[in-house]
């Protein structure tokens, strides 16, 4: 499930479009732009160009002081998901998790697409917080969505089981594309 839906899907209310939201961009790359111009923007911002991976472009370098991969997804030779990653140590896992979601909320502004669940027999502050991630009970995650539905795109983070943080920004193009890979992938 896309983390978009898993939000909603949580009972997160949803987001307010943010369409117009020029900061629901990452590393100044606008959707749409040809992978010379993506490749330039992340140069510009401090990224290394790790080469490409299929149709689609990787990179490292620092994202809010943090080493993290990723990834630009094209459609055509152009941008239409950003994708990064960060691995934390296990210490530093929900310290990495809480300093990027200030960021992001500073950055990006509020969003009601904010979700911490426990699960039993976690609960919020027991100290357990790292062994509630690992064994799926604890649910961290937030977005912004570019329209009034996860479709069109926004910006979404979640720390993984394996206590990784992932930052995904979507164009309004990406769903569209999603598809047609999924449907070239049954083909073969």
């Amino acid at each position: 499930m896309r983390l978009a839906h898993l939000l909603v899907a949580l009972g997160v209310s949803r987001a307010p479009a943010a369409h117009d939201n020029p900061a629901l961009r990452f590393a100044d790359i606008l959707w749409g732009d040809p992978v010379a111009v993506a490749k330039e923007k992340l140069q510009a911002n401090g990224y290394a160009i790790d080469g490409m991976q299929g149709s689609d472009l990787t990179f490292h370098g620092r994202f809010h002081g943090y080493d993290g991969r990723g990834m630009l997804y094209l459609a055509e030779g152009r941008v239409v998901r950003a994708f990064l990653s960060i691995e934390p140590t296990p210490a530093q896992a929900l310290v990495t998790y809480d300093r990027i979601r200030k960021d992001l909320l500073r950055q990006l502004g509020p969003t009601p697409l904010n979700a911490e669940r426990y699960t039993a027999p976690y609960v919020k502050g027991d100290g357990r917080e790292v062994d509630a991630l690992r064994e799926g009970k604890l649910q961290l995650a937030l977005g912004w969505m570019a329209g009034k539905n996860p479709d069109e795109g926004g910006c979404f983070v979640e720390m993984g089981k394996d206590l990784t943080l992932f930052i995904v920004y979507e164009g309004p193009k990406w769903h569209a594309e999603r598809l047609r890979r999924k449907q070239a992938k049954e083909r073969i």
